[in-house]
């Protein structure tokens, strides 16, 4: 993926929005990253990094005829004028760009340009970026952005009963319900309906102010993201965004790094272009995929469910119909690219679907979204029992990077572990994989699932039978590739008791990864001349000897201390793990870079 992050000379490398079925050889040098510039337009070199940023975005897709085909004639005529406004007008859009605010006062946008707020102001009106007026804006979503104080003002002039000691949600809730009264009065001509009498108050009491139009915010967040979408900043990001452009207003940042130079990729040579997008329109509704992604990513993790399910429910059968039906697929589109793709952005919903349920201990329309997603049972690609296909690849491969490991390990927690339904999620991930009587087809079954989520699903595989009655693992398979299990009571069941004469059938379970040696177990039984608290230490350290001819560890150096040199042999202080390290490679002859040593603490031993 590292041969797509580039931002300036992307459109050269490979053509996302269009496509070329004549082969190219293009050779990208990123340490010379530069904007392509014409004639008419030179972006200034003085201008703020957020307005560079946006203008070298706009400049790139305008100028080239593949990322035109994913924009309407009209936009290229609004992205056209943009370019064409003054500086500080477009520092006002660059600076409000990704905000959940909609409605700006003349004091909020005189923090950002002081003089001649009102001519910058016509311009972006002019433009179409702003509208001078709020009569667009929905009651709820105006009453929501005001402040106290402007709340107050507006409950003085309809007389509310002690609106100063009402909280702000109690002002809103009231003023909401006066703003949806009856018209009845407004039949006989002499008053204005309840909705035009509120809009008049609220006129009088913002003054002067502005509405962003929300359209040509998201056609620059198009913009944003096809020339930064091969970015690996575009993507993952520590803090939880509520919009896609506050998710991509991080990217002004990353394209100055970019500028700087501080952030350098190798260079490459590509051979092919490929369409993502193949309309405008599919251009949009992946934004608008990907906008309700993150609103409904903020709404779980501020445990706002009711919100989180209506939303979720009001989309959830456009999603798997976006995922099971063959037509909505991208086969044509390389499977590293998928991951841009509308059924791709579904499939992602509908995960954040099925942890919503599960956090609201809705096991059963989990098992059964989940179900949907594997075994289509209307003629889908999913169909029921043919999990892989003969070539030996996941028919979720169609959709981008693969995520069946998780939704199988779910389907065996949420049907066997809390529905305690362990056949028939046995059963189901069986089928899947189309695993029959020999054990051994599951380590080929299913490629796309990683190691480490071949392993979890095997561990969670030995739980569920587990959980059968009157069935248990053979004894070569209890401790062999698993994790410890947690400390059981001390108290034995009284049915436990019963049953611990009795005769179990041992059931055998697909084998998902291959035979795993356990690495020797190295006990630690040096003594310690001093504590960690006189050593300056927060954890024990352990003795080590050896012959002063051997060399020491290349990263021992402060964690450790030579103590005495007598007799030719050297005594160290180390760490457990630096203990370990130095076991391997002195005693066993383990070199660097080839071994995996997985440590287990208990007490002092290893």
């Amino acid at each position: 993926m590292k041969d797509l992050r580039q931002y300036f000379t992307f459109p050269d490398q490979i053509s996302l929005p269009g496509r070329s079925d004549a082969s190219e050889n293009v050779t990208a040098d990123v340490h010379n990253v530069s904007v392509q510039s014409d004639e008419d337009y030179v972006s200034s070199d003085s201008a703020p990094y957020v307005v560079r940023s946006l203008e070298d975005a706009i400049q790139l897709v305008l100028t080239d005829s593949i990322f035109k085909q994913a924009l309407t004639d009209a936009d290229q005529i609004f992205l056209s004028r943009f370019r064409e406004l003054s500086e500080p007008a477009k520092l006002i859009c660059s600076r409000l760009f990704g905000r959940v605010q909609r409605i700006f006062r003349k004091t909020d946008l005189s923090r950002i340009v002081e003089a001649n707020l009102d001519e910058y102001m016509s311009e972006l009106v002019s433009a179409g970026l702003f509208s001078a007026t709020i009569d667009g804006v929905q009651c709820d979503t105006i009453l929501k952005a005001l402040n106290r104080q402007e709340l107050q003002n507006l409950s003085s002039r309809y007389n509310i009963r002690n609106h100063k000691k009402l909280k702000m949600s109690e002002l809103i809730a009231t003023l909401l319900k006066i703003s949806t009264g009856s018209a009845s009065n407004c039949f006989f001509g002499k008053d204005l309906c309840p909705e035009a009498r509120f809009r008049k108050h609220l006129h009088q009491v913002l003054g002067t102010c502005w509405c962003i139009e929300s359209k040509r915010m998201r056609l620059l967040s198009g913009v944003l993201w096809l020339s930064g979408m091969g970015s690996d900043m575009a993507f993952g990001s520590p803090q939880r965004s509520k919009t896609i452009e506050s998710q991509l207003k991080t990217e002004f940042y990353h394209m100055m790094l970019v500028r700087r130079g501080e952030i350098v990729y190798p260079s490459f040579q590509t051979t092919k272009k490929t369409t993502v997008y193949r309309s405008p329109d599919e251009l949009q509704q992946y934004l608008d995929f990907f906008d309700c992604q993150l609103k409904l990513e903020y709404t779980v993790a501020e445990k706002q469910f009711d919100t989180a399910t209506e939303s979720f429910n009001s989309m959830r059968n456009h999603l798997l119909r976006l995922i099971t039906d063959p037509s909505h697929l991208r086969t044509d589109v390389a499977g590293f690219l998928r991951r841009f793709t509308l059924p791709y952005r579904a499939f992602r919903i509908l995960l954040i679907g099925i942890d919503l349920l599960e956090r609201q201990k809705r096991y059963q329309d989990a098992v059964t979204l989940i179900r949907q997603v594997l075994f289509s049972d209307d003629g889908g690609y999913c169909t029921k029992a043919s999990g892989t296909s003969a070539s030996g690849s996941c028919p979720l491969d169609n959709l981008g990077p693969c995520r069946v490991g998780r939704l199988l390990i779910r389907l065996l927690v949420d049907q066997g572990s809390h529905l305690k339904q362990p056949k028939l999620a046995l059963d189901a991930v069986r089928n899947f994989l189309r695993i029959g009587n020999n054990m051994k087809d599951g380590i080929s079954a299913c490629p796309c699932i990683r190691a480490g989520l071949r392993l979890e699903l095997q561990e969670q595989l030995s739980k569920t039978v587990d959980i059968l009655p009157g069935l248990k693992l053979p004894n070569d398979r209890k401790d062999v590739g698993l994790k410890p299990p947690k400390r059981r009571r001390s108290a034995v069941p009284s049915a436990e008791k019963e049953n611990s004469n009795c005769d179990f059938s041992v059931v055998h379970i697909p084998d998902l990864v291959p035979d795993l040696l356990q690495a020797p177990k190295v006990e630690i039984r040096a003594p310690v001349n001093a504590s960690s608290k006189d050593l300056g230490a927060h954890r024990p350290h352990y003795l080590w000897f050896e012959n002063s001819e051997s060399q020491s560890l290349p990263d021992e150096s402060s964690s450790q201390s030579r103590s005495n040199q007598k007799d030719d042999t050297d005594t160290f202080l180390l760490t457990v793990e630096q203990w370990t390290l130095r076991y391997y490679t002195s005693r066993l002859g383990y070199e660097y870079g080839k071994y995996f040593v997985y440590l287990s603490h208990s007490g002092d031993y290893l």
